[in-house]
């Protein structure tokens, strides 16, 4: 009789252990997208009230969860959660509760994003309102990246000015990526 009942304490929790890691496991990763912008203090009670949404098991008391948000390599969100478990047959040897803990951990990269935006300014954007429906393109992408970024280093934007040639710099005269042979052949028939 003994032995069934320890097989039961054991059985409530083992699973009681199970669910406690599957709701910090959704806590980690609900808590991800808004983690980088909340303090250590609005973490702690965010993730108090996540998990505790998340788990309701009655013969579980004491839970505590822990959020440490670091940004060295890249942002992580680390729970680390532990309780209580009550038993009802062990108590016969002494053993009143078994205390459960488990760790989560949520991880994305810190890859920024790059942008160039390359705008022709030449004559023939002054026609048919092209130079006004450029302008508000470029400020509704800049709109959307700023919305998009975390932090303002996130996005990075450059933009440069198309007229009718680009300056690479005299230093870069005579770089192999350049084609002067296209060049000539174009122009050397305008020159005549």
């Amino acid at each position: 009789m003994g032995a069934v009942g320890m097989a039961v304490d054991y059985t409530r929790a083992n699973a009681a252990r199970t669910a406690f890691q599957v709701a910090l496991d959704s806590t980690a990763l609900m808590m991800s997208k808004d983690a980088a912008t909340l303090t250590d203090e609005q973490r702690k009670t965010e993730a108090t009230k996540t998990f505790g949404a998340l788990f309701n098991r009655p013969e579980v008391t004491d839970a505590t969860v822990t959020p440490v948000f670091t940004t060295a390599g890249g942002s992580k969100l680390t729970l680390n959660g532990s309780a209580v478990v009550h038993t009802n047959f062990l108590g016969v040897i002494g053993i009143s509760e078994v205390n459960i803990s488990a760790m989560s951990v949520s991880a994305w990269g810190n890859t920024r994003l790059r942008v160039a935006l390359v705008l022709d300014n030449t004559g023939s954007m002054a026609s048919d309102e092209k130079i006004d429906a450029l302008k508000t393109a470029s400020h509704n992408l800049l709109s959307q990246l700023h919305s998009a970024a975390v932090r303002p280093e996130d996005v990075y934007v450059s933009i440069v000015p198309f007229s009718k040639g680009v300056n690479f710099g005299a230093d870069n005269h005579a770089a192999s990526w350049l084609r002067w042979d296209l060049w000539d052949a174009v122009n050397a028939a305008r020159t005549i």
